[in-house]
């Protein structure tokens, strides 16, 4: 009986490399192309502006994720004030929510 096996010094066949973190990479950069956009636009306009005439840029994009971030914090505020209002604020709550906190981000750093 032989003691090492022929196949363990052959070469294993190469894998295929996944295209999945190629195309979720390009999706992701074609998703915030417009933001980028509008984002050079405003920073270009600014310097257009320091020259004298004060260019007017158009961001559609920007407005609308803007104002759908400024209605979805209004709709939290609205909801979680009255529960943190009636809420009664025992240290005895707060330390144990405050170690839990702190262990659930100990274990989300060890990683």
């Amino acid at each position: 009986m032989r003691k090492f096996s022929p196949n363990l010094f052959d070469d294993a066949p190469l894998r295929r490399r996944s295209r999945s973190p190629a195309v979720i990479t390009i999706l992701l950069g074609l998703l915030l192309c417009p933001l980028v956009f509008e984002a050079t636009q405003l920073c270009t306009a600014s310097w257009r502006g320091m020259t004298g005439n004060a260019p007017f840029v158009a961001t559609p994009v920007l407005n609308t994720l803007g104002s759908g971030l400024q209605s979805a914090g209004d709709e939290i505020r609205s909801t979680l004030s009255p529960v943190l209002v009636r809420l009664p604020w025992d240290s005895s709550y707060v330390v144990v929510f405050g170690l839990g906190w702190a262990s659930i981000a100990a274990l989300m750093l060890r990683r």
